[in-house]
Order: structure tokens, then sequence, then C-alpha cells
């Protein structure tokens, strides 16, 4: 499961984050290496070693769907006796797009976010048209996402910090979900404790883990029809409605 970590260096480095940064593989052009700023002891490793031992444990449509619609841990490294990090898949080519800024084109991950933030496109630095994709595309997506979430939560785990900038369009012959920052995944105890909240991504204070996962799917799939940034469904009023002779209430 471990294995020492090979060597990386900063021309593999695809992405840099607050805790990881994210390297090419060097010997395997579909996988990528998360290496922790801060390496950790097996001892506080609980919630690493589950994902990766979830071969173990999960049913094999389960892996399947954590394997190709997450950037899921599959592979560990070691390094002086400490957990430096680990392998996952790398996002397929159709979940990335090239951005062209102040005349710089670099690859990005096609993070829901690009299809929301319509003041990013307006930017004067910004030479790229915004990435378009139609309402058939929204609703494949809209499924999926709701199917990947699912499958988490029918195996008791919960991934906490549902946003756009964490789940990206994977846009090949039929549109697909692409979830990174796997690694946060865990059980709602643990997802409690750490209680990680992202600006603009709020639910009840009083919902469980679970609740508030369904709660921000919900929110991120209004998001991704509206186009709107910072948008949330709005409660529609409720009229009296005659059924039967009786009234009831009934949302229209």
């Amino acid at each position: 499961m471990f294995h020492p970590l090979p060597d990386l260096t900063n021309a593999l480095i695809i992405g840099t984050g607050g805790r990881a940064k994210v390297f090419e593989h060097p010997d395997d052009n579909a996988l990528c290496i998360k290496l922790l700023n801060e390496p950790i002891t097996i001892d506080d490793s609980e919630r690493l070693l589950r994902l990766l031992n979830a071969t173990d444990w999960a049913m094999p449509s389960d892996l399947d769907t954590w394997t190709t619609r997450f950037s899921w841990p599959i592979e560990g490294y070691k390094e002086n006796g400490l957990i430096a990090g680990f392998a996952m898949p790398k996002a397929p080519f159709s979940a990335w797009f090239e951005l062209t800024a102040a005349r710089k084109t670099t690859p990005k991950l096609l993070q829901l976010k690009y299809f929301n933030d319509t003041s990013f496109w307006a930017g004067k630095a910004i030479q790229s048209p915004q990435p378009e994709m139609g309402d058939y595309g929204r609703r494949e997506l809209a499924i999926d996402i709701i199917r990947s979430v699912k499958t988490l939560h029918n195996n008791d785990l919960v991934y906490g910090d549902i946003s756009d900038n964490n789940f990206c369009a994977n846009l090949g012959d039929l549109p697909e979900i692409f979830i990174i920052d796997t690694d946060s995944i865990g059980s709602a105890e643990e997802i409690e404790k750490e209680n990680i909240k992202t600006p603009d991504w709020d639910a009840p204070n009083h919902f469980d883990p679970f609740e508030r996962d369904r709660a921000l799917t919900a929110v991120l799939i209004w998001r991704l029809f509206t186009g709107e940034l910072k948008s949330y469904p709005i409660e529609r009023p409720t009229k009296p409605v005659l059924i039967g002779g009786n009234a009831n209430t009934s949302s229209l």
C-alpha cells in the first residue's frame, strides 16, 4: 500500500492548494501525486487508510464510480517514516481546457465555477471565451453529480466541502463529473468535527453532515442551471389548492 516517494520536480507541478501540491506522476501519465505540505503519521492516517483500502470493503460498482468520478487515493507514499502523499487518477483530458489570461495560455481543470462566474470572463486580462455547455449537458451532469454523492452516502461517507471549486465537468461523449480533493472524504463524525465551510456555500446550521451534503449538492446543481455564482434556490409561496372539495396547501 505504501511505497517510497518517487522523485518529484517543480516541472511536474500541475496544481497547488492550501495543504498540498499536485504533481504529474513521473512513471504513469494516467496518475498524479498529491504531496502533503505536512506529512502525517500512521496513527493520524485512519481517514486516508480507509480510502486507500476501498478495494477491501467497497462493492465493485462503487469502486468503479470512485475511480472514474473522483480523484480517489489509490496508492500511498512514505518518506522518513511518515505518510508524504498518495497517487490518484488524473483528471481525463476532456476535463481540462486552455485558459488564456494576460497573453499566457495554461491548461486548467474545468471546475464548475467557470460556467457560473461571468465577472471572471469579463475581466480585461482574459482572452479566452467562456466554456459552453447546453441544457442537455447540464442535465446529464446534474444526474451524475447526484449519483456520485449518493454512492458516498450509501457507504456512510460524506464529502463535506461541496462547491464548484471541487467539482469539475468532464465533457466527453456524455458529460460526467470529476471530483477533486477527495482525501477530505470522511465519516459523518470526522466531517462534523472539522466543520469546514466554504464562503457562499451555506446550509442550515442544524443539518447533519449527510443533510449538508445533500443541501449543497442542490445548490451546486441550482447554480449550474442558473449560471449565477452565488445564487440559492428561492422558496416558492404556497397557495391553497382545492383537492376533492377540501382546501390543501401545495407549493405551485
